[in-house]
């Protein structure tokens, strides 16, 4: 395993090694200095006769050597990709800087360019008109720039921590637009020459000795902020002019528009107004100034101060400005797909084709855009939905890099964390234990979210009904937030219940948990053998009785409060309790019974109803009514004759009348023969024939 450690690293040695291209020194003409070449390593003086350096490229040097220009050098770096003039790593001394001779060539270019740590000026220009846009001049032991016999124009620049001016001029012009001059130790802008002529739009020149040191050379400041200097202005020409800036001194400066107050930045650099800003639409009004980017200019149309403002602040920005400047999708539950929206603002004077987007960097895969390549016309916009979809709960990085056909690549931070939810149950089971009947009791499941992603339930409902929760969902928000079900449980039976509580979640690994629920009924229950006393038939005014068993079927005491016997509507009293023996309130213990005995006595014939009513402590029945019905019977006679008339009759003569006999009752008719008599003072004259 050493073995393969060290070829890898001897590997990555020799590429490191390859990836460097050697300058000895002398002249350079008709070559190109490309990434793949880079860095380029200078060791001797070098003459540029004719170079092209591509964007990203890193020229080093590794003593005090020379970098003069006499003919034609065209270093183009772009935004997202500079070229970078800088000591080689083993470099304490520094080097000699850019020169651009002489009768060099006026289309020479840097832009995009980052010269640093130099001895001598990092730029100097001499009878020379070079192109300087969008550079970084920063920590040279000089001069920023110098500028001899020229007439130069830089725009969008930064020109800081230089050991010397920012910008000095020796019978020369120097045009300073959106750009930002600061910390330096002397002046910000040194004039030498009463030749010279300075001209500074929409700049920040702020945190030096000096401002603007022009001593009797011409100057002439537009919406500029010239602040926080140790000197503002430094002049004794009386024809220059200020205009519409905010130029600090003891006074407002003499111009038409300028004041005097705290620009308020955001920060020392880049020198961003806050929203409070005095120099926010302070500018100069005519249309020409106006800003036609935001950002990064503020509030209306008219110009702001300083080099955020005006038409050109746009070299500031991207050729590609994006909304939002970074895309954190947060937390997104795994295997789900969140999308966010990219706005698209073409940050040129001319249109910009996308050739390609792509994600990079740490998860590019989980990261995607919903176009590949468009071309957006000068000034328009469109906009890009991003997805992001987490495969697993971890956090994930990449770049949304959209590559422009001309201006390199604009590349757009993302981020997001794929989360899960993960349900702890702090009860792995509910019992209610012993619940009273016709009572209710609650408990609670306390739940607990431990992961990261919101965490819903949904409840499914016990199959008995005797258990009952209070929601069929919940939302348990992530981080270890806890929230709990209600579950009540209401008895109806002295039984033990069991059933389960069925929960299905978001948890990947607990999609579905079954929660055992149990309870025992408690309380007694009255029963009885029969559902209805009936007596049967009795003859009327004879007695008969039945016993009634009634049981205790629950499993705690059953007291009997009361019995109360309802008679039919005749008021007589033809259901009665028998039982005289026993006591109220009576207690039956569970799998118990007691009989009590109930008597019937018609009064009547025919069918009579009546009900018996027991009180007792069971929840269910308080009042349990049991139906009582009976049948009387009895003869009835019926004469065919209330009177037998025998007429006249001769005397010692027999004359016979027939009396029927009819029994129309519901029970048999018996006539005793010795109970049929005639009475009365003639009862002689009459006699019974059998």
């Amino acid at each position: 395993m050493k073995i393969i450690i060290i070829n890898i690293t001897l590997l990555c040695l020799i590429g490191f090694l390859r990836a460097q291209t050697i300058i000895p020194g002398g002249t350079i003409s008709g070559d190109t200095w490309d990434k793949a070449g880079s860095p380029y390593i200078i060791q001797n003086d070098v003459t540029i006769e004719d170079l092209i350096i591509h964007p990203g490229v890193s020229v080093e040097f590794s003593g005090n050597h020379k970098f003069d220009i006499n003919a034609n050098l065209q270093a183009s770096g772009l935004y997202s990709d500079s070229i970078y003039f800088k000591p080689y790593v083993s470099n304490s001394v520094g080097w000699e800087g850019i020169k651009f001779k002489n009768g060099s060539s006026p289309n020479n270019v840097l832009r995009y360019c980052r010269i640093e740590q130099t001895n001598n000026p990092a730029i100097q220009v001499d009878n020379s008109r070079p192109t300087i846009d969008n550079c970084r001049i920063v920590h040279n032991d000089n001069n920023g720039i110098f500028v001899k016999n020229s007439s130069l124009q830089i725009k969008n620049c930064l020109i800081e921590y230089n050991l010397s001016n920012g910008i000095e001029l020796d019978a020369a012009a120097i045009t300073a637009i959106n750009s930002i001059i600061a910390e330096c130790d002397e002046a910000g802008i040194l004039s030498t020459n009463a030749a010279d002529s300075i001209l500074v739009v929409n700049s920040v020149i702020a945190d030096n000795q000096s401002g603007i040191d022009a001593g009797s050379a011409y100057f002439n400041i537009i919406n500029s902020i010239i602040y926080d200097n140790f000197a503002g202005i430094i002049t004794s020409n009386p024809n220059s002019s200020a205009e519409y800036s905010n130029i600090q001194g003891s006074g407002t400066y003499p111009g038409m528009g300028n004041i005097n107050s705290p620009p308020a930045f955001t920060d020392s650099l880049p020198y961003y107004l806050e929203g409070s800003s005095p120099c926010i639409d302070a500018g100069h009004p005519d249309i020409i100034y106006n800003d036609a980017f935001f950002p990064p200019s503020k509030g209306g149309l008219r110009n702001d101060m300083g080099a955020y403002g005006g038409p050109d602040a746009n070299g500031w920005f991207p050729p590609l400005y994006l909304l939002p400047r970074n895309i954190d999708f947060g937390r997104v539950s795994r295997d789900s797909t969140a999308s966010a929206r990219l706005d698209i603002i073409n940050y040129r004077y001319y249109g910009i084709t996308v050739t390609d987007i792509i994600t990079v960097g740490n998860n590019p895969a989980v990261f995607s855009a919903d176009q590949s390549n468009f071309y957006l016309p000068q000034a328009d916009t469109t906009d890009l939905t991003v997805s992001f979809t987490p495969p697993s709960d971890t956090l994930y990085s990449a770049q949304l890099v959209l590559q422009t056909m001309l201006q390199g690549a604009v590349t757009l931070p993302l981020g997001g964390e794929g989360v899960v939810s993960e349900i702890n149950l702090l009860k792995n089971s509910i019992d209610f234990e012993r619940v009273t009947l016709g009572d209710s009791s609650e408990l609670y499941l306390p739940i607990m979210n431990s992961g990261r992603d919101t965490l819903r339930l949904t409840f499914l409902s016990p199959a008995s009904p005797v258990f009952h929760i209070d929601d069929n969902s919940l939302k348990i928000y992530p981080d270890s937030s806890l929230d709990s079900l209600r579950i009540t449980c209401t008895p109806d039976s002295p039984i033990t219940y069991q059933d389960s509580l069925i929960i299905q979640t978001n948890d990947p690994e607990n999609p579905r948990l079954a929660i055992p629920l149990s309870a025992e009924g408690f309380g007694p229950v009255i029963n009885f053998d029969r559902e209805t006393l009936d007596f049967g038939t009795i003859q009327v005014l004879r007695d008969t009785m039945l016993l009634l068993s009634i049981m205790n079927e629950g499993n705690d005491t059953l007291f009997i409060e009361d019995f109360t016997v309802i008679q039919p509507g005749s008021g007589y009293p033809v259901f009665q309790i028998a039982d005289s023996s026993y006591a109220l309130p009576y207690s039956l213990l569970p799998d118990s019974l007691y009989q009590l005995t109930l008597g019937f006595q018609p009064a009547i014939q025919g069918l009579v109803s009546g009900q018996l009513n027991v009180r007792s402590n069971d929840p269910f029945h308080e009042q349990a009514v049991i139906p009582l019905q009976g049948s009387g019977i009895a003869p009835e006679i019926s004469l065919s004759a209330d009177e037998l008339e025998f007429g006249q009759v001769l005397i010692y003569s027999d004359s016979l009348q027939i009396l029927k006999v009819h029994n129309i009752g519901s029970d048999q008719l018996v006539i005793y023969k010795d109970s049929l008599k005639i009475s009365g003072p003639d009862s002689l004259a009459f006699r019974l024939d059998s």
